[in-house]
């Protein structure tokens, strides 16, 4: 088989797991075809370990759209975000606003009057990525990202992408054909380079975000998926069930067994919901990156790209 026709192959695949028509055993199936458990094996293996010896996993819960972009074109970044350049052209004003308003919030209006004013003279999703990510020390683009003028507000604006660590922040949902809106959201696990991966040291200012086990990346590639989870049970039998996760203390105990194939057990949202609760983001941190959550570690008053 030529390469063309290899690749070829491979998209038709991958639009028919997206299609919300799609069996659900045809779309696991396809999953398990495209990420094989022996090539998850091997890189779980040799993927960074935490302090607790774990090999550590990420996560990003993502809409059928997102996936297919990462699956075809094998690497995605926020400004491939599907919805970041529409929502920037009808929302400019206002993100200008706010991005001014975090400034002065967080002292660093007069320090960088003379970049912002250039910015906001030629004021484009582009130049504001520049500015947030060549300009502001990387603490407060971390804080950016999760704050009101941020990424996720928007969608996509800080050029940065979150994922979770250790579990995902939702378990996955089937798409269904017969609702307005049939895209379902998958959840993809990851082993990511460390120098690809970046801590926000306060993330214990931020519940929500030491819930999620939020980190940050700049670019998602195909080449760092272990598994892609398309349903709650795929994900509950797979995932929450490996005695590896960091969820199984949390559901396996709990379980009502009737047969192999008949168990009863709490839904993976609960399990989900105690875990992020339960347990600090800093537990799954890999070992090499434990000096990045250090407060008064000089790298984080650096802009995150340097000129």
């Amino acid at each position: 088989m030529t390469i063309e026709a290899s690749a070829t192959k491979e998209t038709n695949r991958v639009t028919v797991l997206i299609d919300p028509e799609t069996l659900l055993e045809d779309r696991v199936k396809i999953v398990r075809e495209l990420f094989p458990a022996n090539r998850k094996e091997a890189m779980l293996a040799h993927a960074s370990k935490d302090s607790k010896g774990r090999s550590v996993r990420y996560f990003r819960y993502m809409d059928y759209q997102e996936l297919q972009a990462l699956l075809t074109q094998g690497e995605i970044t926020a400004a491939d975000h599907p919805h970041a350049e529409k929502v920037f052209k009808e929302k400019r004003k206002e993100i200008q606003w706010a991005l001014g308003h975090f400034l002065k919030k967080q002292g660093l209006l007069e320090k960088f009057e003379n970049d912002f004013k250039t910015l906001t003279e030629n004021f484009t999703i582009e130049n504001y990525r520049k500015f947030v990510q060549t300009k502001l020390p990387r603490v407060e683009l971390f804080r950016l990202h999760i704050s009101y003028p941020g990424a996720d507000i928007f969608g996509g604006l800080t050029g940065l992408t979150s994922c979770s660590m250790g579990a995902p922040f939702m378990p996955p949902v089937e798409p269904t054909p017969k609702r307005p809106n049939p895209v379902g959201m998958a959840v993809i696990e990851m082993v990511i380079p460390d120098e690809e991966v970046y801590l926000d040291p306060y993330f214990k200012e931020w519940a929500l975000r030491e819930m999620e086990k939020e980190v940050m990346t700049r670019r998602l590639q195909k080449d760092w998926i272990t598994t892609v989870y398309i349903s709650e049970r795929q994900f509950r039998d797979e995932f929450v069930r490996d005695p590896r996760s960091p969820l199984f203390p949390y559901f396996e105990p709990k379980i009502e067994r009737f047969t192999d194939d008949w168990i009863v057990g709490p839904q993976p949202c609960d399990v989900l919901q105690e875990w992020k609760s339960a347990e600090s983001i800093a537990e799954f941190i890999p070992i090499a990156k434990l000096p990045e959550i250090d407060e008064n570690n000089p790298i984080l008053q650096k802009p995150l790209v340097e000129k």
